[in-house]
């Protein structure tokens, strides 16, 4: 078609007019490219596939362009076809410059990659956002749930750090009891709040792709916001509390009827220290969570694509001694939950290995490496409450709420300022895209506050109606 396109416009002496069907093809390619990225999400997605849609991409853009140059349009004036010319001009002097960029490079590589983990991410950060009340009273059971757990994995912590062991199999105690009791946690259906951030951006970033005016896709990514904070909260709410109360209640209890107080006065208040909010580290230690949450983030959506590209569930069902071993009704259920749940199950173990594993690395390079996580803060709030017998001053509880407050904060200011950095370079989404997006959030804000913290009622339920033949 670009061999003909030249032959009767520009190779002739009397060219013919544009008829307009090489644009109707390089649309057909672009649909084409739109197929194929939307199966991608239900298939998977290898790097090669990433690269090459990308450079198909690119092709189909510039002959759309060389052809506006060659072949304007008759509604065109002499100062369109000029403004054109000069930025066609420039785009070629600024590639010129920056062909052998290792940066440039790096960066375009990079958001082909992200772009492949994300999608995945966007689709399993949608399990993170609430609508009605019903799913908002579900989300703080699941979180409430979760807090049950973490009071008990931050005891056995406690119990670890007791034991003496090397600083390798501390690590690898640290990293089980995290790791094992995340996978725990998913498994029961429940959740943790700051996994929520890395999994919901990818999400809003989603909702800015489209082909709808920028006006409404920011209206729809104000909605998903609101959406997002209540869930935010409610699930912070569910973890913090309800770890604080089991954690509290291990310790009185073993305390009054076995005589048995798992942290001793020393370790209190080394734990109350901890918390402060100025005079630890506790700022910076949170924000390196914030970080491994993130992380956490890209390593499920990375093992979601693996699971689907690779066809993990299918191979699964082929391995003769499972078929033995569960039977086929039950090899089938195994390998359909491994499906939806593979990329969950891989960024929880990980993430609490990287939970687990840094506080002993710092200790071995000899620089003042921790984590502060939100949930496991309050549940040591407990803890050191209990081993002074609540013999502290109202500052020191109040400045340690504090400190469990700016810890939450900051894992999730991290988490979800990266995730959502990603998700946005992946998609190739620009400042000026979200422009006007503050402004639509604080009126929203403003005039309905509620919706940030608490959900509309649910809709009513239909009635079938009744016919007169049914009568």
């Amino acid at each position: 078609e670009v061999r003909e396109l030249i032959r009767l416009h520009a190779g002739s002496e009397t060219p013919q007019p544009y008829d307009g069907h090489f644009e109707v093809l390089l649309d057909q390619c672009s649909s084409y490219l739109d197929t194929i990225r939307r199966r991608s999400r239900e298939a998977g997605v290898g790097v090669n596939l990433v690269f090459l849609l990308a450079r198909i991409e690119q092709i189909a853009d510039r002959l759309r362009l060389l052809r506006i140059l060659a072949l304007p349009d008759a509604a065109d004036d002499r100062s369109t076809l000029r403004a054109r010319a000069i930025d066609f001009f420039l785009r070629l002097v600024q590639q010129e410059n920056r062909r052998n960029s290792l940066r440039d490079l790096f960066t375009g590589t990079t958001q082909l990659l992200a772009r492949r983990v994300t999608e995945q991410a966007s689709r399993s950060g949608e399990h993170y956002v609430t609508g009605t009340r019903s799913e908002f009273v579900a989300m703080f059971r699941a979180a409430a749930g979760a807090g049950v757990i973490i009071g008990t994995m931050a005891l056995i912590k406690i119990l670890i750090s007791r034991l003496g062991l090397p600083p390798v199999w501390e690590a690898v105690a640290y990293s089980l009891d995290y790791g094992l009791g995340f996978v725990l946690i998913h498994i029961l259906h429940l959740t943790i709040a700051t996994k929520q951030p890395a999994m919901t951006a990818a999400t809003l970033a989603a909702s800015l792709d489209g082909t709808q005016s920028r006006d409404a896709r920011l209206g729809v990514l104000v909605e998903l916001a609101a959406q997002v904070s209540r869930t935010q909260w409610i699930s912070i709410a569910g973890n913090v509390s309800i770890g604080f109360i089991m954690a509290l209640s291990i310790a009185m209890t073993a305390g009054q009827f076995i005589d048995w107080h798992p942290v001793d006065p020393v370790k209190g208040a080394h734990l109350l220290h901890d918390l402060h909010p100025w005079q630890s580290l506790a700022i910076l230690h949170a924000a390196i969570a914030g970080v491994f949450l993130f992380l956490s983030g890209l390593i499920s959506g990375y093992y979601d694509n693996q699971s689907l590209y690779h066809r993990v569930p299918e191979r699964l069902l082929r391995v003769k001694w499972l078929r033995t071993l569960l039977g086929e009704a039950r090899l089938a259920r195994f390998a359909r939950y491994i499906e939806l749940n593979l990329g969950a199950l891989a960024g929880n173990f990980l993430f609490g290995c990287m939970l687990g594993s840094t506080p002993v690395i710092g200790t071995l390079l000899g620089l003042p490496l921790d984590i502060r996580h939100v949930a496991f803060a309050s549940a040591n709030l407990a803890y050191g409450l209990e081993a002074l017998s609540f013999d502290v001053d109202w500052h020191a509880i109040a400045i340690g709420a504090l400190g469990v407050v700016l810890i939450g904060l900051t894992n999730l200011t991290v988490s979800f300022s990266l995730a959502m950095r990603v998700a946005l370079r992946s998609r190739g989404i620009q400042p000026e895209h979200t422009r006007g997006l503050s402004v639509k959030l604080a009126r929203r804000f403003l005039t309905r506050p509620r919706d940030f913290f608490w959900p509309p009622k649910d809709p009513p339920a239909e009635t079938p109606q009744i016919t007169d033949a049914a009568r």
